[in-house]
């Protein structure tokens, strides 16, 4: 089985709640042979004056408390990183669904990025989901290439970080609280021309509250279900037509 070549796995949860996801990450990850850890601090009833303080404006909000808490998880993977001077980390938020070549994808993008910029030291980060439905143009796409720079993510549930992207983002929210939810936050980086931003192409990650197999657990108003889940299938497969043929 090919290991993974990334320093370290976050995956952002909750202490208590969504069991079904914690079991399903173990072994789903435990199958791909990846080592993890959660990151369980930040939940809502834990947060403490300090961590308040590292938000502002739309992010205070009351009805946004859950995404507030997405991203101090977030923060804290990055804390992570730096503190243990990782060069890097792959964030997994816990609802994700990770194709079977995952493991040779990301080392294959990993050795792609590495030709051409320092792993550690460029400010980069690497998208590998389609929670967007973003995808390469036909017309963009090369052969044997699998990493295409863009200048907005497609989300935050399956990237990875370097070590630099890692602290860009802890030094700007040092500087100004963030307003904004996490990944909006990063491509507002990467159009500044400060963050690195890649989509790996295909993507080889699916979160499970986009494509209904979960409810969201951030807004509310998401159920899962099948019709869902046949409505996201659908739409995957037209904006994946379209980009195929322009």
């Amino acid at each position: 089985m090919e290991a993974l070549l990334v320093p370290a796995v976050f995956v952002p949860h909750v202490k208590v709640g969504y069991e079904d996801r914690r079991e399903r990450m173990q072994a789903q990850l435990t199958r791909l042979g990846v080592e993890f850890e959660f990151m369980l601090d930040g939940d809502i009833p834990d947060l403490t004056r300090s961590d308040l303080g590292r938000f502002a404006g739309f992010m205070l909000k009351k009805s946004v408390r859950p995404a507030l808490s997405c991203a101090l998880k977030h923060l804290k993977c990055y804390e992570e990183i730096v503190g243990r001077r990782l060069s890097g980390g792959l964030i997994l938020e816990d609802d994700i669904f990770l194709a079977a070549n995952f493991v040779s994808v990301v080392n294959k993008t990993l050795s792609e990025a590495a030709a051409v910029c320092d792993l550690e030291r460029s400010p980069l980060f690497i998208s590998y989901e389609n929670s967007s439905l973003r995808f390469i143009r036909r017309s963009e796409m090369r052969p044997g290439k699998l990493l295409y720079q863009t200048d907005k993510t497609r989300g935050a549930a399956a990237y990875y970080i370097s070590q630099a992207g890692a602290q860009l983002v802890l030094d700007r929210i040092a500087e100004r609280p963030l307003d904004e939810a996490i990944d909006i936050f990063h491509t507002t980086l990467c159009r500044e021309g400060a963050l690195a931003v890649h989509w790996c192409h295909p993507p080889v990650a699916e979160q499970g509250s986009m494509n209904g197999t979960y409810g969201s657990s951030i807004t509310l108003n998401k159920p899962g279900g099948v019709m869902r889940r046949m409505k996201w299938e659908v739409k995957k497969a037209w904006k994946s037509f379209v980009r195929l043929v322009s």
